[in-house]
């Protein structure tokens, strides 16, 4: 990590905890989960190249050292997460990496009517995990640093209703020329009812996006979204999100493109006591390493089941199509997916033991020939936490 960004962390921390720690909220509870992931992998395809034959394959070992701590009172809730992630290759070094990530976030009640709440993260890894995972396309590995803020206020109107507002801010820097490090930011102003029922919440929220990057390229976005939430049962939960959108886009070559969409998501979600899962629909716009915004639908399942008192599956899947807002441009849509089944083993109630399995594939819908990647992966791993709390 550079010098300059383990100062950006140091500071952004210290000024939310200057700001948001009150002086009046000492006594409290502190929780601390020091903690360790120990994993052995291996993957058939290190880059997600195209060109099966150009596949690098190698097994690797990675520790991950982690700790979580958390602060809570009446009136304040603060919680702070750190990890380091150490990834070693047995045959190429030259793939040998360290990844960081650092997160902050709290809560304050300022006043019976006033909270307060603000987070921060940075994190440095590869952009072949981070950027699928978030557009569902990926074409190279970068190393990418990033910053993410958001800084809000709620007040209560009502005991059922209440209004906020809320920034958002994120920093892309990406290693090599290719990539487009960017800017963006986004002001929220929500307005939230509940019911007396206790069942039903709706929210309404205007916003405006503003997307920049450091080629030059800019964007505004306006949206307008309405959410529903709907308790089914105690362990039910259905919740919807839509609305409309206005972008435009300005790029570094003086010419614009202007449009409207269809932004959202809707999810349908269980908590039991043995079997937990969630599927998901979301469509909304999203920034690319080099520096396009694209549309993304993607489509999510999340399975967890105990089979017995200690051992369990747990299945995850995505689905992504993607599209550039620009179709004047080349490869412009992108579909893929990836599936991964895992068993655990709880060996005590805070260690355990994981083998998984991973497949992703990635095809480009407008080149020549729909070139495709695959990758497989096998993950095992063990994962020790250390919980300590004060009262």
């Amino acid at each position: 990590m550079k010098i300059t960004s383990q100062i950006y962390c140091v500071r952004a921390i210290l000024f939310l905890a200057l700001i948001l720690f009150p002086i009046t909220s000492i006594a409290g509870i502190v929780e601390l989960i020091p903690g360790i992931r120990i994993a052995a992998e291996y993957d058939d395809n290190i880059n997600f190249t195209r060109n099966s034959s150009d596949a690098d394959d190698d097994f690797f070992g990675s520790a991950t050292p982690n700790v979580r701590i958390r602060y809570n009172t009446e009136r304040l809730d603060l919680i702070g997460r750190a990890e380091i992630d150490f990834k070693k290759y047995l045959n190429d070094t030259d793939y040998d990496r360290t990844n960081h990530l650092y997160e902050i976030q709290t809560e304050y009640q300022a006043h019976s009517r006033w909270r307060l709440s603000g987070e921060y993260s940075f994190r440095r890894d590869e952009t072949i995990d981070s950027q699928f995972e978030e557009t569902g396309r990926t074409f190279e590995r970068k190393r990418q640093e990033r910053h993410d803020a958001t800084g809000g206020v709620q007040f209560a109107l009502t005991e059922l209703t209440g209004i906020g507002s809320f920034v958002t801010y994120r920093r892309a820097n990406y290693s090599g020329s290719d990539n487009t490090d960017y800017d963006y930011y986004t002001i929220e102003l929500p307005y939230t009812k509940r019911f007396q029922n206790q069942v039903d919440t709706f929210r309404l929220t205007p916003s405006y996006t503003r997307y920049y990057s450091d080629d030059n390229e800019k964007a505004d976005g306006y949206r307008l979204t309405l959410f529903w939430e709907h308790l089914l049962s105690e362990t039910l939960t259905f919740d919807i999100n839509i609305g409309g959108r206005y972008t435009d886009i300005e790029e570094q070559n003086g010419d614009s493109n202007s449009n409207f969409g269809i932004v959202g998501n809707i999810g349908l979600a269980k908590i039991g006591e043995t079997f937990s899962g969630e599927i998901r629909y979301s469509r909304d716009l999203r920034s690319t390493t080099a520096g396009e915004i694209v549309n993304v639908d993607r489509l999510s399942l999340l399975v967890d089941k105990l089979l017995t008192e200690r051992f369990g599956f747990r299945f995850r899947g995505n689905g992504w199509h993607s599209t550039r807002e620009n179709d004047n441009r080349s490869n412009d849509k992108v579909v893929s997916f990836d599936l991964t089944p895992a068993f655990y083993y709880r060996l005590t109630e805070n260690h355990s033991v994981r083998l998984a399995y991973s497949y992703r594939h990635q095809r480009d819908l407008d080149e020549p020939g729909n070139p495709t990647a695959q990758r497989n992966q096998v993950v095992l791993s063990f994962n020790f936490a250390f919980p300590q709390r004060w009262d």
